[in-house]
């Protein structure tokens, strides 16, 4: 007969919400998404539409810039990325633009090389979300992040600013 003997002290009964600080992540899947249409309280019907990237901790960023290997193979919160207003658009491009190995100084050549051709067009409805092919590109990349913490509605909430390529320099490549 089977005997089991967990030990729970070596999981985590939620996704730890990282202290502020620089930080590697892996993306480990592209979930493309397009949400129920819902009222925003003023009788307006909004639907909203973009991609859910799980991540996974690569390490801490020290001092120097090198990655440790701390807090290594733990889920981090997922990110996601929103196409359906134009602000939207900004935050989706510089998160792509890093992962994809693009510095913000590199923009005409991020446009040029890969968003020219790229695919992100979402159609269909929420259970059968058809998605272009290229927001799979980030899927195995890793990319550089400053984590924070931020209050939403009494809980933290993990923050993410500042993404930067995993091969950049730091200095002079983060942004605060």
């Amino acid at each position: 007969m089977p005997r089991f003997t967990p030990d729970l002290s070596k999981v985590r009964a939620s996704i730890r919400v990282f202290d502020r600080g620089d930080y590697q992540l892996k993306i480990t899947k592209a979930e493309p998404f397009i949400n129920e249409e819902k009222d925003d309280g003023k009788g307006n019907l909004t639907q909203s539409a973009g991609c859910r990237y799980n991540v996974e901790m690569v390490g801490k960023l020290d001092a120097s810039g090198n990655v440790t290997d701390e807090f290594q193979g733990e889920t981090v919160t997922p990110v996601r990325l929103y196409v359906h207003y134009e602000g939207g658009w900004s935050m989706t491009k510089q998160f792509l633009m890093a992962v994809l190995g693009y510095s913000r100084e590199e923009e005409d050549k991020f446009d040029a090389e890969w968003a020219a051709n790229a695919d992100l067009s979402l159609d269909g409805e929420p259970d059968e979300v058809e998605a272009g092919k290229s927001w799979e590109d980030p899927v195995g990349k890793v990319v550089n992040v400053t984590l924070d913490k931020r209050l939403y509605q009494g809980r933290e909430q993990q923050d993410f600013r500042g993404w930067t390529p995993a091969n950049a320099a730091r200095a002079g490549r983060r942004r605060r």
